[in-house]
């Protein structure tokens, strides 16, 4: 599947017997999905089954449909002109002539009135609307493959935050082996700092030391981390509705890389774990893109 951005152009042009239409898409980022139209007034009427399109056709973005339309040049305004009407005319002004003796003086380029038009508007206004919705289906399409192409440059991005994430989050893993044996040594010259002569049970000690270890423990939320990852990378690879999904899925890597560093209380996991928060707000800037 593809991964779609929300960011996209889409634009076509379509030519017919008496017009020739125009029809733009722009798409940005939205939480949800909003339509704007910019259409004719003659064109009002079609604003319904236009949005039901853009619906079915894309999930999220902040979307404005512009239409604009012109007579075909082609057409001449003679080619409109109504024979049956014209002769009409010249046959009762012809009589009049004749009947109080005045000269008939009629030019032909008093048939170019519209009176003198065929009566075929709905004509005009049927092949108007097939114009408008074939174009609109052309620049739906075109701006699909735009927001592809942006999301494909995205899932790029995303992918190397993704793996730089890792490479830090693996600096973290070697540390973990090592981390009862430093937290041990701590304490040990902790309390010889204390005093140097005390004396202490040294099977109490160890039973402590257990207890404590096991609140530091980071071993939960590496397997977390690990499933997080694991769902990240297959979400960038179904190309299923993500923008959402991606959030959620950082939102839980943060909370488990913060409590990885808390309780570590190490130097330098510390410096890996700001590393590896700034790669997941790398990647939910990015993620803000994405339908």
């Amino acid at each position: 599947m593809k991964i779609a951005s929300m960011t996209g152009f889409g634009k076509c042009e379509v030519y017919g017997a008496y017009y020739n239409v125009t029809v733009e898409i722009k798409s940005v980022n939205n939480r949800f999905k909003d339509i704007k139209f910019k259409l004719p007034s003659m064109l009002g009427f079609l604003e319904f089954d236009l949005k039901k399109k853009l619906d079915s056709a894309f999930k999220r973005g902040s979307f404005e449909l512009s239409v604009s339309f012109k007579k075909n040049d082609k057409n001449y305004k003679f080619d409109d002109v109504d024979l049956v009407k014209v002769e009409s005319y010249v046959a009762k002004f012809k009589k009049i002539s004749e009947k109080l003796n005045i000269p008939l003086d009629i030019k032909v380029t008093e048939f170019l009135r519209p009176e003198f038009y065929t009566d075929n508007q709905k004509e005009f206004e049927a092949e108007l609307t097939d114009l408008v919705l074939k174009a609109v289906d052309s620049s739906v399409e075109a701006l699909k493959v735009s927001r592809w192409e942006e999301g494909a440059k995205l899932g790029q991005v995303l992918k190397k935050h993704i793996e730089e994430f890792k490479t830090y989050y693996a600096k973290v893993m070697t540390f973990e082996n090592t981390l009862k044996q430093e937290i041990e040594k701590r304490l040990r010259e902790r309390l010889k700092e204390l005093k140097s002569d005390i004396k202490y049970d040294e099977n109490r000690f160890h039973q402590e030391l257990i207890y404590y270890l096991e609140k530091l423990d980071i071993q939960e939320e590496i397997n977390r981390i690990n499933i997080h990852l694991s769902k990240l990378e297959s979400l960038l690879v179904s190309g299923e509705e993500m923008g959402r999904n991606i959030d959620f899925i950082l939102q839980e890597l943060n909370r488990e890389t913060n409590t990885i560093g808390s309780k570590s209380n190490n130097v330098n996991i510390s410096q890996y774990i700001i590393l590896m928060k700034v790669n997941l707000e790398k990647i939910r800037e990015q993620a803000l893109n994405l339908e």
